[in-house]
């Protein structure tokens, strides 16, 4: 599937907030409702749109920072 800029558009907006409403994305991506919500659908029947995620936030859910270290060693002396 080949791309225009008003497909590269839908994509930012839907990155931005995965749960606008069709009419919402419309709006901001200056197409009439219709065509815009078969564009998206396009995208999704193409797998340019792979699945929409919510992301939760670790501070509102309590949770401290968590890190992975990684250490090689030569020797243990």
């Amino acid at each position: 599937m080949k791309l225009d800029n008003t497909d590269f558009r839908i994509l930012d907006e839907l990155q931005r907030d995965g749960s606008l409403s069709n009419v919402a994305l419309a709006k901001r991506v200056h197409l009439s409702p219709s065509p815009c919500l078969a564009r998206v659908n396009a995208l999704e029947a193409a797998g340019v749109i792979d699945r929409y995620v919510a992301i939760a936030s670790a501070a509102a859910l309590g949770l401290g920072l968590t890190v992975f270290i990684s250490i090689s060693l030569r020797s243990q002396n």
